[in-house]
């Protein structure tokens, strides 16, 4: 799977290691946490999730060894991402649907002593705001 991430229509700034997103089209604000962020600037239409998750596993410094679950936290935030409209397509799709617990995904890198992974749930939050018409009453 070769995910794209949406870029038109959309204000980015970057705020520490996260990133605020208000998407114009439909006047939605998202917070995107350090995974979530990382996951979205790196789907670009030239990495694989297997990819990704790789170089989200060398951002983070965790090693191939760590019992976190790196691979489903990646495609739970593309999940994220594609709910909040911040995947434009894919490339490639799966040709089975990948199994993946959001519990479990928690509860593993909760576990693992993931404290700058596991505690960063949701990966998205999101506001719709308001039109500047009907904020002003």
């Amino acid at each position: 799977m070769i995910p794209v991430a949406r870029t038109k229509q959309l204000l980015t700034q970057e705020i520490g290691d996260e990133i605020v997103i208000y998407d114009q089209t439909n006047s939605a604000s998202h917070c995107l946490t350090p995974v979530a962020a990382r996951v979205w600037h790196y789907c670009n239409g030239q990495n694989t999730i297997e990819e990704v998750t790789q170089l989200i596993k060398q951002d983070f410094e965790l090693s191939n060894s760590d019992s976190v679950d790196m691979r489903g936290l990646v495609y739970l935030a593309v999940d994220e991402l594609e709910q909040f409209n911040l995947i434009d397509r894919y490339l490639q799709k799966p040709q089975k649907p990948i199994a993946t617990s959001r519990r479990k995904v928690i509860k593993t890198s909760m576990l693992a002593g993931g404290v700058a992974v596991g505690t960063m749930f949701p990966l998205i939050k999101s506001i719709i705001a308001p039109e500047p018409a009907s904020a002003s009453s």
